[in-house]
């Protein structure tokens, strides 16, 4: 009768349908078993989105580690390498960017203090005055310098031509946006590097270096003129960039 579980006589005693079931799923799984055997080693079984997902995210930072490879040793080069050209071109002056569309120069100053945020590292236990003491004198320590953020890299292949920005400078922009988390409230760039500039009430001061895109960036103004002073004197009396005027005798720094 169907649907009814018959007992079937085996080996000197009853068997009932459920065990015979289990016989026949126990018997069939074994065969599986042989034909993969026989069909040699069997092919991976693809990640699932999730682990895709993680995979993929674990590559993206693996690549990116390497591509922001933080070198102790090489910023040091870098930085023993610029502080002399900082000392002689831009320490303790008075640089003014004048655009050309005739709207307001900007006006930016240049101390010891400035040197170790435009090199983009740092120590726990020395003061950017210190740091810049043992830059200009070769000193600096390998261990504990450590990088302030993950465009370190870029700041050290920029900064040779940062602490030339008062010759290099091309272009000048008043409260920029910058990519990232990077705040400034102006920059003056020879693209695609530039130096990022903080208000205070001494002037413009250099806290940062960047690596930008080599478009144009919106607000953009051309710089035509660039003016500075001698270490620790107020009037502009050095021409750093060609001009199309003379220079004012009575332009004097603020």
């Amino acid at each position: 009768m169907m649907g009814v579980n018959m007992p079937v006589r085996s080996s000197g005693r009853e068997i009932s349908g459920r065990e015979r079931t289990r016989n026949c799923d126990c018997r069939l799984a074994s065969d599986g078993k042989d034909q993969e055997a026989s069909a040699g080693p069997r092919a991976p079984t693809p990640p699932s989105y999730l682990e895709h997902k993680f995979i993929s995210r674990a590559q993206d930072e693996g690549r990116s580690h390497m591509a922001v490879f933080f070198d102790p040793a090489e910023s040091i080069r870098a930085a023993h390498a610029c502080a002399p050209v900082y000392a002689e071109r831009l320490l303790a002056r008075r640089v003014l960017f004048v655009p050309s569309d005739g709207s307001a120069p900007l006006e930016t100053v240049y101390q010891a203090s400035n040197f170790m945020h435009l090199c983009g590292v740092s120590y726990n236990n020395i003061s950017a005055l210190t740091f810049w003491n043992l830059a200009i004198s070769h000193r600096l320590p390998v261990a504990g310098l450590h990088a302030n953020n993950r465009g370190v890299v870029a700041k050290r292949e920029v900064l040779s031509t940062l602490v030339r920005i008062d010759e290099k400078g091309t272009i000048m922009i008043s409260n920029p946006e910058l990519p990232g988390r990077t705040q400034a409230d102006a920059v003056c760039a020879s693209l695609p590097y530039a130096v990022g500039y903080r208000d205070s009430k001494s002037g413009m001061h250099p806290c940062t270096s960047l690596k930008l895109p080599d478009a144009r960036m919106a607000g953009s103004r051309n710089i035509v003129m660039v003016l500075k002073t001698r270490p620790e004197e107020a009037v502009y009396s050095v021409i750093s960039k060609s001009l199309r005027a003379p220079i004012p005798r009575s332009m004097t720094a603020r």
